[in-house]
């Protein structure tokens, strides 16, 4: 037993003797921020002796309502005059739900599990946009007029050339088509496309026009925010395209829609409206996550009556 007991006192001993010559510090740049906006979290970690040291893991899921919009890697650096190194990290975060989050400590552990240092937690707070309804309502300001460049008259060139090139192509078909028969040709009867088809389809040409690679992030979320208002209409007949984004959750809550499908939908149509009318930059992996969360809420609220026949004979919809 005095065996165990010394043992003990010397592992006792010898952790806080390496916790003494460690050190762990984690700051924020502010612990109050808007809902949507970003601030940068720094961890640093000095040691005279940097051998089998394992930097803390902070993750998209370690934090319910915290979201990491980039994590920098980590930077080594020694005071000539101390020889003490110093590690540091940058990660950038972000919130889209209002309220307080506790951001825990940062632990830090060599190869074997032992702890070196511990950092001190820090609350953050998110806060709503803050509305005086004490004022009057002030009229919409005028569009600014801003000049074009050549990169935003581009597309719209090409999308004219190709636009007379399928007309005048429509043109010498039908030419051709009325010479071949005397008694002209009849229409084809007109295929009425499911409403979660037809959305698929808009979803998918638009990912495929990667209007993001090209800078035009509005136009982008202004076309995925109306192929989802579309699809509402043409799915619940809810006109969702002269409602405001509070006005079409309010009315959509009232169909049969689990909540993680109508948390994304409000997701994508609360950060559009952010884009369109705040100038607001997405973020790259917040464009990939809308748009796979756009084609789940489609899939997810199809009527699954309206699979039949109509899909087989739709060479438009990729199977």
């Amino acid at each position: 037993m005095r065996k165990l007991l010394l043992i003990n006192i010397f592992l006792t001993a010898s952790i806080a003797v390496t916790m003494a010559q460690n050190k762990a510090v984690a700051k924020i740049d502010t612990t109050q921020i808007t809902i949507g906006d970003q601030t940068a979290l720094f961890l640093y970690f000095e040691s005279k002796n940097l051998q089998n040291v394992l930097f803390p893991q902070f993750c998209d899921t370690c934090i319910t309502g915290i979201e990491v919009v980039e994590k920098q890697e980590i930077d080594t650096a020694q005071n000539p005059k101390t020889g003490i190194y110093t590690l540091s990290q940058k990660i950038i975060i972000t919130s889209f739900d209002s309220g307080s989050y506790v951001i825990p400590a940062f632990s830090f552990f060599t190869t074997d599990s032992t702890l070196l240092a511990s950092t001190d937690s820090i609350l953050l707070a998110v806060q709503t946009i803050v509305v005086d309804t004490a004022t009057a309502f002030k009229d919409i300001k005028p569009p600014l007029t801003v000049p074009f460049t050549w990169q935003e008259i581009v597309p719209y060139v090409i999308s004219a050339i190709a636009l007379v090139t399928l007309i005048v192509g429509i043109i010498f078909l039908v030419r051709y088509l009325r010479k071949k028969s005397k008694k002209g040709i009849k229409s084809a009867p007109k295929i009425q496309l499911p409403a979660h088809v037809i959305a698929l389809n808009a979803l998918k040409m638009l990912n495929a026009e990667k209007l993001p690679e090209k800078g035009f992030n509005k136009m982008y979320y202004s076309k995925l925010s109306d192929i989802l208002r579309n699809y509402i209409f043409n799915r619940w007949a809810i006109n969702a395209m002269e409602m405001v984004s509070d006005e079409i959750m309010d009315t959509i809550k009232l169909q049969h829609i689990s909540s993680q499908n109508l948390e994304n939908l409000d997701n994508i149509l609360r950060y559009a409206d952010l884009v369109k009318f705040a100038k607001k930059e997405p973020v790259t992996h917040l464009i990939t996550r809308h748009y796979e969360n756009a084609i789940e809420f489609v899939e997810s609220t199809k009527k699954t009556e309206e699979i039949s026949q109509k899909e087989n004979n739709n060479p438009i919809l990729e199977k």
